[in-house]
């Protein structure tokens, strides 16, 4: 279960994201799927190992994950593309979690 203080974190569900070949790309709940699998290349470029969880997630549940280097201004969210969408939202069990609750509390 997700804690009740993601509530606080994330109020609603972001706007779309964008488009791309006129499909909406679903925004990004902060899930931590990408980084709890592998790191980007910038957090490698800055020393953190290849494989597994990046030593730069910050963040102890789905909905609160946030990135390090972008949090202490080491890189701007542009330069990981943070908040630009969800590349891997099917099978994403963290993700579909996070928005249950967004949208459970936007019914009331």
């Amino acid at each position: 279960m997700i804690p009740v203080a993601l509530v606080m974190l994330l109020t609603s569900v972001p706007p779309v994201a964008g488009y791309i070949d006129g499909q909406p790309i679903r925004p990004c709940l902060r899930s931590g799927m990408c980084c709890l699998k592998a790191t980007c290349a910038v957090g490698v470029g800055h020393g953190a190992d290849p494989e597994g969880r990046c030593k730069f997630l910050r963040g102890d549940s789905a909905g609160s994950y946030s990135c390090g280097l972008v949090d202490d201004g080491t890189v701007s969210k542009d330069t990981i593309h943070a908040g630009a969408g969800c590349c891997s939202p099917l099978g994403n069990t963290a993700r579909d979690n996070v928005l249950k609750i967004l949208q459970n509390n936007a019914r009331g």
